[in-house]
């Protein structure tokens, strides 16, 4: 289950960092090809001073966020700890989130914070921290990424004890896709300095 979970963090990794290439195989004789993350494609940057960071502040970055844009009124905000501490600070969010007002999408617990622009469901990411965006979030409209599956999820079983290597059995898994970022315009980077 380990090894499920590595993957999982590995695919979700490549969405959001991935850089897309192809590389020649010389083993299986075919290209390998890599999908492009989110960073490649939002090309919205709102940086704001994480310092004396407030309601002000929050107001801006909703407007800068749902105005102008076709998006949906609903934003998933994946921050990493830095930036959910700051805005925690916030006293409009801190009130917010003292009456812990949380809605589970997807399996996953967000706390809800509702603007006169629209509603943020914000989670810390813990990914984000891994690779130094400790002060950024990604500021996502999921109506308008999609994921596209080129081969589903599969395992097969080998048995390495049948071909004399050692005696066990493994299991692959397997899966190609990438995602897809549509009206580009409705996503944001969000920039804590």
């Amino acid at each position: 289950s380990e090894a499920l979970w590595d993957m999982r963090g590995q695919m979700e990794f490549t969405s959001l960092f991935g850089s897309r290439r192809y590389a020649y195989d010389p083993i299986s004789k075919k290209f390998k090809y890599f999908s492009g993350g989110a960073i490649r494609y939002i090309t919205n940057v709102i940086s704001k001073a994480a310092t004396g960071f407030d309601n002000a502040s929050f107001v801006d970055i909703a407007k800068t966020v749902f105005n102008d844009n076709n998006g949906s009124e609903t934003r998933i905000v994946f921050a990493g700890s830095g930036a959910r501490a700051t805005m925690s600070k916030s006293p409009s969010i801190q009130k917010q989130m003292d009456q812990r007002d949380v809605e589970v999408v997807w399996g996953v617990k967000f706390n809800r914070i509702e603007t006169d622009f629209g509603t943020f469901l914000v989670k810390h990411h813990p990914l984000l921290n891994k690779i130094g965006w400790t002060n950024n979030a990604f500021i996502l409209d999921m109506n308008n990424i999609e994921k596209h599956i080129f081969k589903g999820m599969e395992t097969k079983s080998i048995d390495f004890n049948e071909s004399g290597q050692r005696k066990t059995n493994a299991d692959i898994i397997d899966e190609a896709f990438c995602t897809v970022y549509k009206n580009p315009e409705t996503h944001n980077i969000l920039k804590l300095t």
